[in-house]
């Protein structure tokens, strides 16, 4: 099936206002020599840059037309072709070509409300369908067929003809205008989309007896990655199948490519919205969401008192107290009391209380605990901050990138012999984490502690690292971890990697020690270099910094 991409098209002028240049009026300059019909109605379309849309049984579409070279309105020539015997309807880009109305028929009355009513069926089994939508695109009045089949909708008619539209997951899509009162009791076989059509087709209710509507057709079929480009985002999700109904979810499935545009809508929850029960297919440019809401997108502003679900796409102001999740890209600013969650990419400012995820992050997540994406080319900023691939900075205290930095590391420096680090993140930023200790009896010690860095590329093999880290430190024994003893330091180091997954590092360090109180070790006051070591001494205190060496192998 080709899905309602075209009848988004088709329709969207219709919920949105006239168009703004009449097809009808277009002139176009045309010549032909014995050229089938429908070759002739490409050209007239391509040059006047519109569609036509018309069933395959209207006209005869291999007849021989001859045109001098001539300029004409796009109307004009449908007159010379057809002398009458059709009808345009003119629907955004596209121009739709009917049978000429009955002038015996009935015209239905304008400003009335009435149903319409029918079944529907697989044309191929014969087995009722469940779960059908149907719909008028023009005033987004729609209903879902029942387990037998049935359907009924009520629509307002405003004196033109109504178009019906039909949509299902899997099966063709089908429009059927109805011109008068008669035959609203339809009997409608639909088919599956094995070989679905390059355009949703069109039926008149003219051309076909009453109550019998059947569709065949011949195509190419959807190839795989066309498929799974249609496949349903947030309606997936286990809060989204939490809040939202069954039907709802029909809804989306079966009309995943019809999006209408609307300027203001409030909704109480998902289903009860001023948009009507199409609410999960408009865009809106102003939003507000009393408890929850279900849209097709936003490009304006957003409020929701627990939660906003967009399918699409969200251009602008985002918030909600709770979360805002969202199938496409944002490109704005989203922001959440909880949470944030995404599926498509982040132009611009993601915030939220606790988590924010995305699958690419060009801007900045800001999260009290958690940020997750898939690809960043921005700045995270939280607890843990987790990509698969980073071309950005991760600041916070665990920052994992899948496809980055993950280096073991084992060194020695002036204060401690045995230590070791874990480096995670990218070349351009990433944290450590360190642990060591000191087992000479008189300087006994143990730390650990967390550091950021920074690698300057020198050449494919050779780079600079400048890294900064705090350690917390306790003296002598395990329990004076609590005393609040520290070490800074900075370490400029020389990066080497002599083959494929093994470096060597070696540079000087600037220290600066401070302890909370005097610790005492084998009788002696503990010192944290060895007896004779130059060291800064700061005056009424016991802080001291001195300059020091790191050496290392580094594993990754």
């Amino acid at each position: 099936m080709y899905k309602l991409l075209a009848i988004t098209l088709l329709f969207l002028p219709a919920l949105t206002g006239k168009a703004q240049s009449p097809i009808l009026n277009t002139a176009v300059t045309i010549e032909c020599r014995q050229q089938p019909l429908s070759r002739v109605l490409d050209k007239i379309a391509a040059t006047g840059k519109f569609y036509f849309s018309y069933a395959g049984n209207l006209f005869n579409k291999d007849s021989l037309v001859t045109l001098p070279r001539q300029t004409r309105s796009v109307g004009e020539l449908l007159q010379l072709l057809f002398h009458g015997r059709l009808q345009p309807l003119e629907e955004g880009h596209y121009l739709i070509l009917l049978p000429a109305p009955n002038k015996t028929a009935r015209e239905m009355p304008s400003d009335t409300h009435y149903s319409i009513s029918g079944t529907i069926f697989d044309e191929r089994t014969g087995a009722a369908l469940a779960d059908v939508s149907v719909y008028d695109p023009a005033t987004l009045s729609a209903t879902m067929s029942k387990k037998d089949g049935s359907f009924t909708v009520r629509i307002k008619n405003k004196g033109a003809p109504i178009v019906l539209a039909i949509s299902k997951e899997s099966y063709i899509d089908t429009l059927i205008q109805l011109q008068t009162l008669s035959g609203r009791d339809l009997t409608i076989a639909i088919s599956p989309d094995a070989f679905p059509p390059k355009a949703p087709l069109l039926l008149s209710q003219q051309s076909l007896p009453n109550d019998s509507i059947h569709i065949e057709w011949e195509g190419d079929s959807l190839d795989a990655a066309e498929r799974n480009n249609l496949v349903p985002g947030v309606e997936t999700t286990g809060f989204a199948r939490l809040v939202l109904s069954y039907r709802l979810r029909m809804q989306t499935l079966n009309l995943k490519k019809l999006f209408v545009r609307r300027p203001v809508q409030m909704s109480l929850v998902p289903g009860l919205s001023t948009n009507g029960p199409l609410n999960s297919q408009v865009t809106n440019k102003f939003s507000i969401n009393l408890v929850g809401g279900y849209s097709a997108g936003i490009k304006g502003i957003e409020l929701g008192g627990v939660f906003d679900i967009e399918r699409k796409s969200v251009k602008g102001i985002q918030a909600a107290g709770v979360l805002n999740m969202v199938g496409d890209s944002v490109k704005g600013v989203q922001l959440a009391g909880i949470a944030n969650k995404d599926l498509g990419s982040v132009h611009g400012l993601q915030a939220a209380g606790i988590a924010n995820t995305a699958g690419q992050v060009r801007g900045v997540q800001l999260a009290g605990i958690l940020n997750r994406t898939h690809l960043l080319k921005g700045i995270q900023v939280g607890l843990i901050n987790i990509a698969d691939t980073s071309e950005g900075v991760s600041i916070g205290l665990i920052n994992i990138t899948h496809h980055g930095m993950h280096e073991f590391s084992v060194y020695a420096d002036e204060w401690s012999p045995l230590n070791i680090a874990f480096r995670s993140g990218t070349p351009k930023f990433y944290s450590i984490y360190l642990a060591g200790m000191n087992p000479d009896p008189d300087r006994r010690s143990y730390y650990y502690g967390y550091g950021l860095g920074h690698q300057i590329g020198f050449t494919q093999r050779l780079s600079l690292r400048p890294e900064l880290s705090i350690l917390n430190l306790s003296p002598v024994d395990w329990h004076n971890f609590n005393h609040g003893a520290f070490l800074a330091r900075l370490n400029i180091d020389l990066h080497w990697e002599p083959a494929k997954n093994i470096g060597l590092t070696a540079g000087p360090s600037f220290t600066f020690y401070a302890p909370q109180q005097d610790y005492y070790a084998a009788g002696r006051l503990y010192e944290p270099l060895p007896h004779g070591y130059s060291t800064f001494h700061f005056a009424k205190s016991s802080s001291a910094a001195w300059i020091g060496w790191r050496v290392a192998v580094n594993l990754f």
